[in-house]
């Protein structure tokens, strides 16, 4: 399958749910492993404890007002 190289320049927030599954040390060493393979930030969250979600929200807003205005339309409208 090929993807659209239009998809590679989209903003993006890589995330790793479950980290509720690990502890502290592991889960930390899974995210710097990851992030080093991806050369991009990973946000650690946990849905089940909602651990990191307040963070999720704050990079979620903060990639939003990075868009050019012209995305900022409504889908359903």
């Amino acid at each position: 399958m090929q993807y659209n190289p239009v998809l590679a320049e989209k903003a993006e927030i890589v995330i790793a749910n479950k980290m509720d599954l690990l502890d502290a040390e592991t889960g930390a060493k899974c995210i710097q492993v990851l992030e080093e393979k991806l050369s991009k930030p990973v946000c650690p969250v946990s849905m089940v404890t909602g651990s990191n979600l307040d963070r999720l929200i704050g990079l979620i807003v903060n990639t939003l007002h990075g868009l050019p205005s012209s995305l900022h339309e409504p889908v359903c409208g």
